[in-house]
């Protein structure tokens, strides 16, 4: 995070209003000492007057494989019931998450918390199924966000969470003819959820969902950003904002990734930085 986030400011002269980390990408582990120095840099942030928002590429529990392994279907519902093997393994994951999450708390840092991110998407444990989406997958997704609500908010006392949904806007492309890979579907209620957001990964300045997600009454945001995995030239900053602020101004936040994805490896981050519609850190 650190690299990324001071990559922006010596380029641009701003910092960035909202710093972000993950509690299991790449090697998909998420052991105490990881979350620590994750933590580290967090509280650090939030000292220095940023906000901080925190996603989680949770290991399969069933397979024990990153987040990116579906090469078996999980059974969600047996997620929640800690008499299963991979329930009590979750269990287990949702006790050194939450460990991370308090030492946060302690410190005072108020957490824009997104798990289970892109889930209408198929490329994820959590997601779509890979085949046709066995029935009551909606209810065991809502069962399984509202059971990770419960424990973080009720049992854990996690008071210094907003809960962030979302979406991709990618897989939303696709729901005219498939209604699971709405934007939507899969949204767990207002009493469990604080802001509604999405992914966007592409050039092209239209964005998939955006409607579907002001229509929740939350406050909308894109989680993450960037040009296109297979796109060849940089994202333009400058056309970006210029078409949140036309067509898209209920975005309250956005949220670049790293590599190829940092503001600092595209177009006009300076522009973008400085732009009086744009809060940076000093403000």
């Amino acid at each position: 995070m650190k690299e990324w986030v001071a990559g922006i400011a010596q380029a641009t002269g701003k910092w960035p209003a909202i710093a972000g980390a993950d509690y299991g990408y790449g090697a998909g582990r998420n052991d105490s000492p990881e979350l620590s120095a994750v933590n580290r840099e967090l509280i650090a942030y939030w000292k220095a007057g940023g906000l901080v928002t925190l996603s989680w590429h949770a290991r399969n529990p069933l397979t024990h494989g990153t987040a990116f392994d579906v090469s078996m279907e999980v059974d969600l519902r047996r997620l929640i019931d800690p008499e299963t093997p991979e329930g009590a393994e979750w269990k287990r994951e949702l006790g050194r998450v939450a460990d991370g999450l308090e030492e946060l708390k302690k410190a005072g840092v108020v957490v824009l918390w997104r798990p289970f991110h892109e889930m209408n998407g198929r490329w994820f444990w959590w997601g779509n199924s890979p085949g046709e989406n066995p029935p009551g997958r909606r209810e065991a997704f809502v069962a399984l966000w509202r059971h990770m609500h419960h424990h973080f908010t009720n049992e854990r006392k996690l008071d210094n969470l907003l809960w962030v949904y979302c979406g991709s806007d990618g897989a939303h492309s696709a729901a005219k003819k498939h209604p699971e890979r709405s934007i939507t579907y899969y949204y767990p209620g207002d009493e469990f959820c604080d802001i509604a957001a999405l992914d966007h990964y592409s050039n092209d300045s239209r964005i998939k969902g955006y409607d579907d997600l002001v229509s929740t009454g939350k406050p909308v945001a894109i989680a993450e950003t960037g040009p296109a995995e297979t796109d060849t030239k940089p994202l333009d900053l400058a056309r970006f904002l210029s078409v949140i602020k036309e067509r898209y101004p209920r975005f309250v936040f956005c949220h670049f990734w790293d590599g190829k994805y940092s503001m600092v490896k595209n177009e006009n981050a300076a522009g973008f930085m400085n732009d009086p519609w744009v809060l940076t850190r000093e403000e």
